[in-house]
């Protein structure tokens, strides 16, 4: 559940809230991955938290990328934040002896799918969380990254069945696409971000800003 706020009930208090300080904290400091930021956290947190998980899902949700992104390591997050949301973390987090960018996204995928449902919706959470940050900082998305984007959502409705997180996933992919072409029109979008009827493709976007990998 979401507070008035926007901040999951799940963070608030107990062992979300000291996730969300070490977050906090942790993000203040220089990172592995330049300009990642803890509202990308918070935003899959929501997302998990609106699917009506569990608490330590959503806490799982804040930290997805903690250890991709800052010195801790699995180790410590694990004895910060027990053993479920350690794992879950593990399960999200990419190989990084892997340099290729499509093999490394394949190996996840794979990973992800079969893992449990929880992590699932997490890693959806993550694909709908960027792809709506990007189309509102009007940044595109390489194809490389929508692909890896929509085989991620078939792949864990194939596992898991239907999903009103995929649905949502593979409509912000469209949409990203359509942008990525060089279409642009006006905001479709229904309450709550899911996509409606495409932009029409008469409508060309003046100026195409740099496209972003996933």
């Amino acid at each position: 559940m979401v507070d008035g706020d926007g901040l999951p009930l799940a963070l608030r208090s107990g062992r979300g809230a000291e996730a969300l300080a070490l977050a906090r904290r942790l993000y203040a400091r220089p990172l592995r991955r330049e300009g990642k930021t803890v509202a990308h956290g918070l935003a899959v947190a929501r997302l998990v938290a609106a699917e009506q998980c569990a608490p330590n899902v959503v806490i799982a949700g804040l930290l997805h990328d903690i250890v991709e992104d800052t010195d801790l390591t699995s180790g410590a997050l694990r004895e910060r934040v027990g053993d479920e949301v350690a794992g879950m973390v593990a399960d999200l987090s990419e190989d990084p002896g892997i340099d290729d960018y499509v093999e490394r996204k394949r190996v996840l995928r794979e990973h992800v799918a079969g893992a449990c449902r929880d992590v699932a919706i997490i890693a959806l959470a993550d694909k709908l969380a960027k792809l709506r940050q990007r189309a509102a900082d009007g940044q595109l998305s390489t194809p490389s990254a929508l692909e890896h984007y929509r085989e991620s959502a078939l792949s864990l409705m194939r596992r898991h069945g239907p999903m009103p997180l995929v649905d949502a996933v593979l409509d912000e992919v469209a949409l990203a696409a359509y942008a990525a072409a060089g279409f642009a029109g006006p905001s479709t979008r229904a309450p709550g971000g899911r996509g409606g009827s495409r932009p029409p493709a008469a409508r060309r976007r003046p100026s195409r800003p740099r496209a972003r990998a996933g």
